[in-house]
């Protein structure tokens, strides 16, 4: 049962289908909220109640999240504040629980492939400690869960689906098409991403902000793909979607540091610990490896060829 409904929570999570360019904002925004906070829903009583082995659905929840979460603010200047106010901080409880047993479901897999690699190596007692941690973060999906069905969620959702509407002195005004709204976030962001990319991306830091303003435009794409022709779709999106997979290449290993550098004290013994340099040492490694991948994959060409396109769907009738 769960299998089948993660597929089908699967197919309708990236685009949203049944808008087009000269729909009224307001009812793009309709639709966009609730099929993403419908598919929030939907993945978490499976991410909370499904066997740990099944980590593809605590992955799409986090996802999916991601996603409403990004709706939300798109949308901020339509919807009732203090609904949204609360919907937002559910989200990122969400977020934080299920980012939490995501992080180390990658970590796992990354230690059973060590494992296979180097039998004889420190990584069994790792991988071990690391799969406790995981049993250990999953209750807090389930209590979120549990809270959002005694707080109503459905209703909490249908009443800000109700609310959306034009506020102050902007319902005097023509109400913006789709398309008209479309380019104008997505002209922001563009914006926003590009100036990120001209910082200096050896710096991890700026690296990791690049890679958010990545993931704001990769989530803003996949709401407003309506508004443009198929290209944007097929041929765009694509091209975010590829450096945002190469970033989380860095990232991965960035979040595995992070988790070893906050290894619980407690859990330690000589063995653990030994393991635990052996793998800090050799993330280090892989991160910068990962690093100067991309920097040698991200060229100057290839940001302006990025940014000719932007401009050619947002200001050349694409």
């Amino acid at each position: 049962m769960a299998v089948d409904s993660s597929t089908r929570a699967i197919r309708k999570i990236k685009w949203i289908e049944g808008t087009s360019p000269d729909q009224r904002t307001e009812e793009v925004a309709r639709r966009v909220i609730e099929a993403r906070l419908l598919v929030v829903w939907e993945y978490l009583p499976l991410a909370a109640g499904g066997p740990l082995q099944e980590i593809e659905l605590v992955h799409q929840l986090r996802v999916s999240t991601r996603r409403a979460m990004a709706a939300l603010e798109t949308f901020d200047a339509l919807l009732p504040s203090r609904r949204t106010l609360w919907m937002s901080t559910q989200l990122k409880r969400v977020r934080r629980a299920a980012g939490t047993a995501r992080d180390l479901d990658v970590l796992i897999r990354h230690l059973k492939g060590l494992q296979q690699e180097h039998p004889e190596g420190p990584y069994a007692e790792l991988l071990h400690a690391t799969e406790r941690l995981r049993e250990q973060a999953q209750p807090p999906i389930g209590e979120v869960h549990e809270k959002l069905v005694r707080k109503d969620f459905s209703r909490r959702l249908a009443g800000i689906l109700k609310r959306i509407r034009l506020r102050g002195t902007a319902h005097r005004v023509k109400k913006p098409t789709f398309a008209q709204t479309a380019r104008k976030e997505l002209q922001s962001l563009v914006d926003d991403f590009f100036a990120a990319a001209a910082n200096d991306l050896t710096n991890y830091e700026a690296l990791h902000g690049f890679r958010i303003e990545g993931k704001r435009l990769r989530y803003a794409m996949e709401i407003f793909a309506g508004a443009f022709d198929p290209s944007f779709r097929k041929a765009l999106y694509p091209l975010v979607e590829s450096l945002q997979e190469k970033l989380g290449e860095v990232n991965d290993h960035c979040a595995a540091l992070n988790m070893f550098a906050n290894w619980p004290a407690q859990a330690e013994s000589p063995h653990l610990s030994a393991a635990l340099g052996a793998i800090t040492t050799r993330e280090r490694t892989e991160l910068e490896a990962s690093r100067q991948r991309f920097l040698e994959w991200w060229t100057p060409d290839r940001c302006e060829d990025l940014a000719t396109r932007f401009d050619a769907a947002l200001n050349g009738g694409g």
